[in-house]
């Protein structure tokens, strides 16, 4: 199995397990080893989160100005949390951990002594109220996440990128914004490699060193690795014991969306798990009638089989008929069917003629039992 979660982190820490699992603010610290076969592409999600810098309570919310207001008297220096590329090597983001968008992540655009403005929409900041409890999070970037060249094969020639490990991630990252692609079917956006050729050591795309290029939350990324070389990396962070979300799209009036996500959880799930992030919320469509056939489409992608430009592991819809409520392969009921922590999703919203964003939540079974 490509994906391992050391002694299975959270499972470890509700049995009362020490292995490998510490207890820490933003929740259980853990690692995991990922296993890339050479020749091959393997799928990578990222439950965990570097520690919050700052957790707090809102005291108030300032909308004409998109501002949360801590509690207290944080003191915060000015902008503290705002990238400044060769003094302040971080992008930030708050995730909230309570209230109406427990599990939402938003990024921190300034900030002053005691509040911090929200890249947010006006709707999600009314959903904001006094109490409501959160954390300030550095964003992972290539360099925190996998810091030099977190084992992957590294490009050690004149030759950029030759030899090396590719990343891939359907994302970009453009001037601290991140970009979701609008269709479907797409080719990933970013690609990056380690170069340690002449003394390089830095995270790269093309000939330009990214090593603060972030990987936001609920996202993605697969590993190509070279025909002569496998690779196993550690990554390490925080399991938070709180809701997370999923965020979904309709971006193109015109065809269907291909949403890039993670598996929201750092242990393995049943498919069943998601209906009522899913379907319930209202934010993937079920066929309802006879047909077996997906109006919304799940692809998993769980790294059991190797080789290079692999398709979906496991095509589902869901189905509501005659009432009944399952999910669906063809015409095959898949309720159980098991998605494993740490690799990848796409959900392909069909095309309404609108523009639409949805969210659900999406609350572990280890943060239920907190």
């Amino acid at each position: 199995m490509k994906n391992s979660l050391i002694a299975l982190i959270m499972s470890a820490f509700i049995a009362g397990g020490s292995v490998c699992a510490e207890s820490v603010s933003s929740g259980v610290f853990g690692a995991y080893q990922i296993e890339c076969p050479a020749d091959s592409d393997t799928y990578i999600s990222i439950p965990v989160t570097r520690p919050a810098e700052f957790s707090g309570i809102v005291e108030s919310v300032q909308n004409s100005a998109s501002k949360i207001v801590a509690k207290g008297e944080p003191n915060w220096a000015v902008n503290k949390f705002v990238y400044s590329a060769g003094t302040q090597s971080n992008y930030y983001y708050v995730k909230f951990t309570s209230g109406a968008l427990e599990g939402a992540w938003f990024n921190v655009l300034s900030n002053n002594e005691y509040a911090l403005e929200l890249e947010i929409g006006e709707a999600e900041l009314s959903k904001v109220s006094a109490g409501d409890s959160f954390e300030v999070i550095p964003h992972w970037s290539l360099s925190t996440l996998f810091p030099d060249g977190g084992g992957f094969t590294p490009n050690s020639t004149r030759n950029y990128g030759g030899g090396a490990s590719q990343l891939y991630k359907y994302t970009s990252f453009e001037n601290g914004k991140i970009i979701a692609p609008t269709s479907k079917n797409n080719s990933a956006t970013s690609i990056y490699y380690y170069r340690t050729y002449n003394n390089a050591n830095s995270w790269m795309s093309g000939s330009t060193p990214k090593p603060d290029d972030i990987i936001e939350p609920n996202t993605f990324l697969f590993v190509r690795q070279p025909a002569t070389e496998s690779a196993t990396i550690s990554i390490n962070g925080g399991v938070p014991l709180c809701a997370t979300t999923i965020e979904l799209a309709n971006l193109d009036t015109e065809g269907d969306t291909d949403n890039y996500i993670s598996v929201p959880s750092a242990v393995d799930i049943k498919l069943s798990d998601l209906t009522a992030s899913l379907v319930d919320s209202g934010i993937f469509a079920p066929r309802v009638g006879r047909a077996y056939s997906p109006v919304d489409t799940l692809f998993v992608y769980d790294n059991s089989m190797p080789g290079k430009n692999q398709s979906a592991t496991k095509v589902y819809y869901f189905r509501e008929y005659n009432g009944e409520r399952h999910w669906y392969q063809g015409s095959t009921i898949c309720d159980s069917d098991v998605i494993k922590a740490g690799t990848a999703i796409v959900i392909r919203k069909l095309k309404t003629g609108e523009i639409e964003a949805f969210r659900g939540t999406y609350t572990p079974s280890y943060a239920e039992a907190k």
